[in-house]
Parts: structure tokens; sequence; C-alpha cells
């Protein structure tokens, strides 16, 4: 098994993915930490844990997603500034 895995690793394209992937995953967790203040679980146990880290994943997404639609809306304010 662990020999399959590292010949799954040894090829270029599964590097270059490897790669990218620790990269976007660090800024999430950059982001978390800095940004929003978070820096500890504050559960114990494997299950309060996932959950804890589940609830920040969903809070960081919906942040996301309420930066984005503001960024559009403000674009179409831009091009149509009567309008409202």
């Amino acid at each position: 098994m662990k020999q399959e895995v590292r010949d799954n690793l040894s090829t270029s394209v599964r590097k270059e993915l490897m790669n990218a992937r620790s990269t976007m995953s660090e800024g999430t967790f950059g982001i978390i930490k800095q940004d929003q203040g978070y820096d500890r679980l504050r559960r114990r146990m494997n299950s309060n844990v996932n959950l804890e880290i589940n609830l920040m994943a969903i809070g960081f997404n919906i942040r996301k997603y309420n930066a984005i639609k503001r960024q559009k809306a403000e674009e179409e304010e831009k091009k149509c500034p009567m309008a409202s």
C-alpha cells in the first residue's frame, strides 16, 4: 500500500497537484487564524472537534460568498448608478 502511494505521488502531475493543494489550504487556515482571530480548538473528542472545524468552514464559506456577492453588487452599481 505504501509503495503504491509513493508511486502515485512520484509523477510530476501528482506533485504539482499536491503542491497546489497545500498552498490553497494554507491560505484558508491563515485567514481563519489571523483575520478571524481563531487560534485554537475549544472542543475535545473527535466528533466535537470535527463539528467545530465544519462550523468554521461553513462560516468561512458564507463570508467568502457574501464578499463576492457584495463585490458584484458594487460593480453593478458602478455600471448603472441611477437604478438604485
